[in-house]
């Protein structure tokens, strides 16, 4: 997804004089979330929701996931430390410019 986006974001600053069709982009958009195959009208909210998350996927810097994560206790502890260790804990398998960005 990220390198269709790469180009799909090239084609329209460089060719200002014709129109751009994305086709590709598209396509590959329609691969990460079926709703997005086909013509019919999607919610921009929803689209934005799967393009942020397949980029952050496809720039994701952790290549080698953590599964089973130990559950993060509360108690005894203030909220500032169980959100910094729940912080934590998303970091050691998100880590991309995207989360670096909105996060």
């Amino acid at each position: 997804v990220a390198g269709a986006f790469f180009q799909a974001i090239s084609e329209m600053n460089h060719t200002a004089s014709y129109p751009v069709q994305p086709r590709t982009f598209k396509q590959i958009v329609g691969e990460c979330n079926p709703a997005f195959q086909g013509y019919s009208q999607q919610d921009s909210h929803d689209f934005m929701r799967t393009l942020l998350d397949a980029l952050h996927e496809d720039l994701n810097r952790v290549t080698k996931r953590t599964d089973n994560l130990p559950e993060i206790v509360s108690k005894g502890k203030t909220d500032e430390e169980v959100a910094s260790e729940a912080w934590n804990q998303y970091k050691t398998n998100n880590d991309s410019i995207l989360v670096d960005t909105f996060a």
